[in-house]
C-alpha cells in the first residue's frame, strides 16, 4: 500500500469516525497508528536525551 493510498484511507476513516463514533478501526489502520506512535515515541525520547545531555555540558 502506498503512502498516498494509506493517507486517503485514514482520511476516509476519520470522516467515518466523526459520523459514526462507535465504528471499529480496520487492522490496517490500527497497524499504521501503532507505527506512527512508535516513531513519534522514539523521536521524543531521542530529543529528550539530547536536551538532557546538552544541559549536563
Amino acid at each position: 500500500m502506498s503512502l498516498d493510498n494509506e493517507n486517503g484511507v485514514l482520511e476516509q476513516e476519520t470522516k467515518m469516525l466523526e459520523q459514526v463514533p462507535g465504528m471499529k478501526l480496520t487492522q490496517e489502520t490500527k497497524k499504521l497508528r501503532q507505527t506512527c506512535f512508535k516513531v513519534n515515541y522514539k523521536r521524543r525520547k531521542l530529543l529528550a536525551s539530547k536536551s538532557y545531555s546538552s544541559s549536563l555540558s
